[in-house]
């Protein structure tokens, strides 16, 4: 609808002024039961090979945010927890259940030692953060030769890539996946000085 494209366009520009990428992307919509999450990405420059994605969402505000990078422990929490009903679109929502009995009774503190914090419950918001990883992870696509090892061995946009055409944009065989290597195949090929992507 107009106020969606509207709302979006501005603070998408907003967001890239205020974080000062050379280029930002919508990523997606992710509905919810009482409100949805407007995804976006930019490219950060690469550390490696390979440029990182930086996430953003945003509720019906349309104030993007940065989505929460999850540790590989928090990750496992999430997918252990086996969500399957719908998003709210509310990503304070605490999605880890209520402990049997109540709050836990925090052991007696020992004169001198420090207080043992604890580590914060998971919210929607990392649910958020690895639905789309994953998404992202399986479906991230570019058109073949739309990106190019440059003489630094960095994966920068190709010069030389003027887009498909109409027939072209048709064929799955024209496009590759846009992530760094997750095969000792694809790992050793990039590692090699005449790599081509």
């Amino acid at each position: 609808n107009c106020q969606e494209l509207a709302g979006l366009s501005a603070s998408l520009t907003l967001l890239k002024r205020q974080e000062k990428f050379a280029s930002i992307c919508f990523w997606g919509k992710i509905f919810g039961t009482s409100g949805d999450y407007y995804v976006a990405y930019a490219l950060k420059e690469p550390v490696f090979e390979f440029p990182a994605k930086v996430f953003f969402y945003a509720g019906e505000d349309f104030e993007f945010k940065p989505l929460p990078v999850l540790t590989v422990e928090n990750a496992e929490k999430v997918l252990a927890l086996a969500l399957d009903k719908p998003f709210t679109g509310k990503p304070d929502t605490v999605i880890e259940p209520e402990v049997e009995g109540g709050e836990e009774e925090p052991p007696a503190e020992e004169e001198g030692a420090e207080p043992v914090e604890k580590p914060p419950k998971l919210t929607e918001a990392d649910r958020l953060a690895l639905a789309i990883q994953d998404i992202d992870f399986d479906t991230a696509v570019v058109p073949k030769g739309a990106y190019a090892l440059n003489e630094a061995h960095v994966v920068v946009p190709s010069s030389d890539f003027k887009g498909l055409g109409a027939t072209e944009a048709t064929g799955l065989a024209k496009y590759a996946h846009f992530r760094p290597p997750s095969s000792i195949a694809s790992l050793r090929a990039l590692a090699r000085t005449d790599a081509e992507f």
